[in-house]
This record gives C-alpha cells, structure tokens and sequence, in this order.
C-alpha cells in the first residue's frame, strides 16, 4: 500500500529506505523527520512510498533499545536470502550513478563502488540485464556481436 512519506511511521520509512531503496544504516534512534531529511540529501525526492499493509496493522513491537536495528526485511524477502554484491563503476556516461533494480514491483538503488547484500531474486536481475556490443573490423562494420553485462557487478557470497 502507497502512503505519503510525511504521514509514515519512522519503522516504515527505514524498511522502505532499506528494502525498496537499498539504503543501510536506519536504526530506530533515528527520527522519521531526520530519515527524509538524508533521503533528501541523496536526491530521493518521492512523497509516496509502499508499506506493508501487515506493518500498518500490526501493534507496535517493544522496544529493545534505541540503538537497535529496525528489521526492515519483509516476511516474503526474508525466507529468499541475501547476497553480497557490488555493482562496479563504468567509462560511459552515467557509469558512476547508482542503479536502480527492479524485480515484481519492487525495487533497490545499488550504489557502485560499495559492498551491499540485496535479495537474491535482484541479483538474477542483474545477471539477466546484458546488451550485446559489436567488434568492428578494418571497414567500421560491426562484427562479431557478444553479450556482456549491461552493469558489471561482482559477488562476495551469501550474507550470514
């Protein structure tokens, strides 16, 4: 369910800022106030974002402590498992911005450059994201077309 960002619960905009954006680093010390603020600072602009609709009629767990971290992984993500990826950085144009992934209406911002564990299904994403680039020979005619990755990324494992 889509609600405006100013009208979440702090919980709600850290398991957005994680699950859908990629983001890490929302703990429950920060309030939702300071988390759009830094979403702002990092360009994210939107003013609706999705939440469980379990989330939203759930009563409020107690709380540990206000450094602990919130648990942002939905129920259906958590079973799936996590991997250790890095998207590497590229010579075209826009080959330093992150890249956004998107997999049966979710999706992730990876920063390049940076270790980040993302659901499995957004690392086949990846995998499946190719475009086929052309040698050329003496004359400037393309030959010999082969698939490459159209964002070379690396993977560390299994996060644990």
């Amino acid at each position: 369910m889509k609600i405006n960002i100013n009208e979440a619960t702090a919980k709600q905009i850290a398991a957005w800022a994680s699950v859908a954006m990629g983001l890490q680093g929302y703990t429950a010390k920060h309030s939702k106030e300071a988390m759009i603020g830094k979403l702002r600072a990092i360009g994210i602009m939107t003013e609706m974002i999705d939440v469980d609709d379990e989330e939203e009629q759930a009563p409020p767990a107690p709380k540990a402590s206000d450094d602990a971290p919130i648990d942002a992984t939905p129920k259906h993500v958590a079973k799936e498992g996590r991997t250790i990826i890095m998207i590497h950085a590229q010579q075209e144009v826009g080959g330093s911005d992150p890249v956004f992934i998107g997999c049966n209406g979710v999706g992730v911002r990876v920063s390049r450059g940076v270790r980040v564990a993302v659901p499995n299904r957004f690392v086949e994403v990846l995998d499946h994201a190719q475009k086929t680039i052309f040698d050329k020979n003496e004359n400037g005619t393309p030959i010999n077309p082969r698939k490459v990755h159209q964002y070379p990324f690396s993977i560390f494992g299994p996060e644990v």
